[in-house]
């Protein structure tokens, strides 16, 4: 035998895998990569040997290789035109050297069809398939490297057992960030491999907008913020529960800001401690459940005013917040001085009482909670005494 074939080294856009498929390349469009064959050598004494090299396509077409030599090292290119197997021999002096002929499977990298590959949540399994239809059997390589610590994460193959065709990868992120995947069938990148995927840690989600033990207003429009650790949101893995005081549930608004933040808003209708549970990726959101208060200010009802008083007399009324739920009443006073005291009459009515001093207007103006309500501004006017 005047030569022989060399495998021990990998070959451009191919891998040589001796009585199997062979070697494989790849292209885009149909165009495809020029495929580098094995390299072989020839004798030094037999320099001046005839050597060819001849390449059929799956049609029988013959086409024409180039044959590169570097001393007694030849190697030989082809650009192929087709998918398929192409018959490959190498010859000296019109003999196959050793393990000519074999041959070539070429094949489009697009029907490397890598399936159901998403992000993923820290030290949960993930998973995803890769289908080589179409192409035949091959060596399937998975490499995922976290970007931030380029550490490669182990990752389990397992090829389908009624599909061999089929590949089933399973792995594990430790970590949160980017994760680069590199998906391999024979040595040839799958199309638009290496991906990059995110993995995050949905713990690290944050409230903001309300707290725990908040008072907020029934009948008004609430609004709160979950922040996401990542730059967006996968909306159908956010939920929120708010649930009233007698166990009904409250709708909620989520609204995806496109900037790691959703915006949550729901109407209380009820005057009492609501119950605000927030998860995302079925991981419970920090603070969460928390409780709010709401109460109604409409509810707060000035009673036994009079709109006109004496000087130097007691006047008083009452201020009745017992249907409006908790909360604080405050009293504002302009137009002159009002010294005033405020007691609990029973429960949840304020008698307020002052005496005033000069004749003129006071205007008084009444807030629950800081919230204004309807008839909160009252006028009195002050006229002297006659006695």
């Amino acid at each position: 035998m005047s030569g022989s074939i060399n495998t021990d080294r990998d070959y451009r856009g191919c891998v040589y895998i001796p009585r199997a498929d062979g070697h494989h390349s790849h292209g885009e469009n149909g165009q495809f990569s020029v495929v580098e064959l094995p390299t072989f050598k020839v004798n030094a004494n037999q320099k001046h040997s005839k050597v060819e090299v001849f390449v059929e396509d799956p049609t029988g077409q013959t086409i024409k290789p180039y044959v590169k030599v570097v001393g007694d090292l030849y190697t030989s290119t082809f650009l192929p035109k087709m998918t398929g197997d192409y018959l490959v021999s190498m010859c000296v002096d019109g003999e196959n050297i050793e393990g000519s002929p074999f041959y070539v499977k070429v094949f489009d990298p697009k029907l490397i069809r890598v399936l159901g590959l998403r992000g993923g949540i820290v030290s949960q399994l993930n998973g995803f398939s890769v289908n080589t239809d179409g192409i035949g059997e091959g060596p399937m390589a998975i490499t995922i490297t976290h970007l931030g610590s380029n550490r490669i994460v182990p990752a389990r193959i397992m090829q389908d057992p009624g599909r061999k065709s089929l590949f089933h990868v399973e792995w594990m992120p430790e970590e949160a960030g980017f994760y680069r995947v590199n998906v391999q069938f024979a040595r040839v990148d799958a199309d638009g491999s290496p991906y990059t995927i995110e993995v995050i840690n949905p713990s690290l989600s944050t409230i903001s907008g309300l707290t725990s033990g908040q008072l907020i207003s029934a009948g008004q429009l609430n609004k709160f913020i979950i922040r996401v650790p990542s730059k967006m949101v996968v909306m159908n893995e956010m939920r929120v529960d708010v649930t009233d005081p007698i166990g009904v549930r409250v709708p909620a608004r989520l609204i995806d800001n496109n900037d790691g933040t959703v915006a949550v808003e729901f109407l209380p209708i009820i005057i009492g401690s609501h119950v605000i549970t927030a998860s995302y990726f079925n991981m419970a959101i920090s603070g969460s459940p928390f409780k709010v208060t709401s109460f109604d200010p409409a509810k707060v009802k000035i009673i036994n005013w009079k709109p006109v008083g004496n000087v130097s007399k007691s006047v008083e009324f009452d201020v009745d917040i017992s249907k409006a739920g908790p909360g604080d009443l405050d009293i504002g006073i302009s137009g002159g001085e009002a010294p005033y005291q405020i007691h609990e009459r029973e429960h949840g009515i304020y008698r307020v009482t002052f005496t005033p001093k000069q004749p003129g207007t006071l205007k008084f103006g009444f807030t629950f909670n800081h919230s204004k309500f309807r008839g909160q501004m009252k006028m009195l006017t002050l006229m002297l005494s006659s006695k």
